[in-house]
């Protein structure tokens, strides 16, 4: 053990809702802690920087790379804590608000040093994205929401959305397009690759609602009069025969519980997993030749070039390749990104102190 920080007020849950709180690069550990987020030497924990939210706001959303730090506010005390043993599992009211931030502001990241500021509308967290230097995100541009106590907010609330894309160096507005992801009830992601950008979330049905659009084009990456901005395919719960009806009944029984309905999509190579099923990322195709293993709903998929990591009672392991599982008998990641495969490792914490979910198999084998 290097060093250790002890803070209880950087604490965050309910993350399908919001957005990360830490994040390293190769030399510094950044968190943010209410209004202030600090940057900390990966080697000794000295404590670098720090960036202050201004007066009656808190930081929200981070990341950090390429020298530059990016921080969002929100109104104080707005981020879950869950300090009650809450259940973000629920469809409740109180579970399915969302965090959204009323600013996006780069600093240097060596120096805390403000670069730029963009202030739109409520900027959801849950769905920031940078990729190719572009800063995705959907913001609702809803005027009653300045009036609200805090920065959760009720879907029902997030009306006149917009899709925004801003050049990360300059913070210039690339382009918007009006969207209407209200199907979206439970929480909303976005996810790019290969010039596509995906936006996944699930309805009160727990049904999943899919939405690619083509971000690929020199026009958005570089911004021109009123690019057009091409959805590529959409898919909604609406498949019908009997094959494909006892697939649905079988999704629709891991979406019931545990988060099955709060999955973040993922991408590996040119296939989008989403729904416990595989799309073709740019076509949207049924991919019928892969068979994603059974999984229950605790925790996130990851994946490297050939593996997925995903909780299946125990961890586990899936080849792409070999399409074989393997199990990490007794040892069991938290209820959303507990594995992360990096730098040739698989990080992946054991994590069920305190759960309460049954274990299929808690014996070692050698």
């Amino acid at each position: 053990v290097l060093w250790t920080f002890f803070s209880p007020e950087m604490r965050r849950s309910n993350m399908p809702r919001d957005g990360s709180n830490m994040v390293a690069t190769d030399d510094t550990l950044y968190i943010t802690i209410g209004g202030e987020c600090i940057a900390l030497d990966a080697q000794t924990g000295k404590r670098e920087i720090s960036v202050k939210a201004p007066q009656g706001r808190d930081v929200g959303w981070l990341s950090a790379n390429n020298k530059q730090l990016l921080t969002t506010t929100v109104k104080n005390s707005s981020n879950y804590e869950a300090d009650s043993g809450e259940w973000y599992d629920g469809v409740g009211a109180a579970d399915v608000q969302r965090v959204v931030s009323d600013a996006l502001l780069s600093h240097n990241s060596a120096t805390g040093k403000e670069q730029w500021a963009y202030r739109g509308g409520a900027v959801m967290n849950s769905t920031i994205t940078i990729a190719e230097d572009i800063i995705y995100f959907v913001e609702s541009r809803n005027a009653k929401l300045s009036q609200s106590a805090n920065s959760r907010i009720a879907p029902a609330e997030l009306t006149s959305q917009h899709l925004v894309a801003l050049n990360r160096a300059s913070g210039e507005k690339l382009w918007e397009k009006p969207v209407d992801f209200s199907k979206c009830e439970n929480m909303l992601y976005l996810i790019h690759a290969e010039g596509t950008l995906v936006a996944s979330g699930s309805d009160s049905s727990k049904k999943y609602h899919i939405y690619a659009y083509d971000v690929s084009s020199p026009a958005l990456r570089f911004g021109t009069e009123k690019p057009e901005v091409p959805e590529l395919w959409r898919k909604t719960p609406t498949v019908s025969g009997s094959e494909e009806d006892a697939e649905k009944k079988k999704r629709e029984e891991r979406q019931s519980h545990h988060g099955g309905h709060l999955q973040h999509p993922l991408v590996v190579k040119q296939t989008l997993y989403s729904d416990w099923r595989a799309f073709d990322l740019r076509s949207g195709n049924l991919l019928k030749d892969i068979t994603v293993p059974p999984r229950r709903g605790c925790g996130n998929m990851a994946a490297s070039n050939h593996l997925m990591f995903y909780r299946n009672h125990s961890q586990t392991i899936w080849d792409f390749n070999a399409k074989t599982t393997t199990k990490l008998q007794g040892s069991r990641t938290g209820c959303w990104l507990g594995m992360i495969p990096a730098q040739g490792l698989l990080l992946a914490p054991e994590s069920s102190g305190g759960c309460s979910c049954l274990k299929e198999d808690i014996s070692i084998q050698t």
